[in-house]
């Protein structure tokens, strides 16, 4: 059977990782399995259908690096304070999708700069793609995550606007932007755990730090 073959990039600051692994419990949970492993920065997963290529770049690590040896189908940056946004801005050049933080505002203009690739974002404000309408912090993590504007994923149908639940078992606060980045990225690709009619809340058991 010939499989779809995607290249995602995951940008995040600091050597948390915590982008990487809410995708990687985000895609086991939707079916996707692990076939290959190189030097844990790159990945590839499968679900006999679909074959997705993960590189997992520390945004620090990509200073020196030329961008023009990539070219992605989705580059997500997970960022609080976008500080590496010129970094980010470089690899969505070589990309389709690009999925970044709507909370810093410095981000956007540069966005003007890019040609034929589809801007989608995240963020805690009422303009954001998906956005995150509450959540509650005790020992684990609860939030109502919002979708406010149609999505047309890789693979599956279009998807309409709704709200779901997501469940970590961490208490840092910290860890909502790589929630809502990893989401969106879920939500895009498609036929995933997170767009699965009847939709149900999801839990994410990740390993802390």
């Amino acid at each position: 059977m010939d499989q779809n073959i995607m290249f995602i990039g995951l940008i995040e600051e600091g050597n948390s990782h915590n982008l990487f692994k809410i995708t990687n419990e985000l895609f086991n949970i939707s079916g996707y399995s692990i076939i290959f492993n190189c030097m844990d920065k790159v990945f590839a997963y499968s679900n006999n259908n679909n074959v997705l290529i993960v590189f997992d770049f520390i945004a620090e690590d990509l200073i020196n690096q030329s961008s023009t040896y990539f070219n992605f189908d989705i580059v997500v940056y997970s960022s609080i304070n976008n500080d590496y946004q010129d970094i980010a801005i470089n690899l969505f050049k070589h990309s389709k999708v690009c999925i970044y933080n709507s909370d810093g505002e410095s981000m956007i203009p540069l966005l003007g700069n890019l040609e034929n690739v589809i801007a989608i974002n995240y963020g805690f404000n009422n303009k954001a793609s998906l956005t995150i309408s509450n959540y509650n912090i005790d020992e684990n993590i609860e939030a109502n995550l919002c979708l406010q504007r149609d999505i047309m994923p890789f693979y599956d149908e279009k998807i309409e606007p709704f709200e779901f639940v997501l469940e970590i078992n961490l208490s840092d606060e910290k860890i909502i932007y790589p929630v809502l980045a990893a989401a969106t990225l879920n939500l895009i690709i498609g036929n995933s755990i997170l767009n699965r009619k009847p939709f149900k809340n999801v839990s994410i058991n990740i390993k802390a730090e």
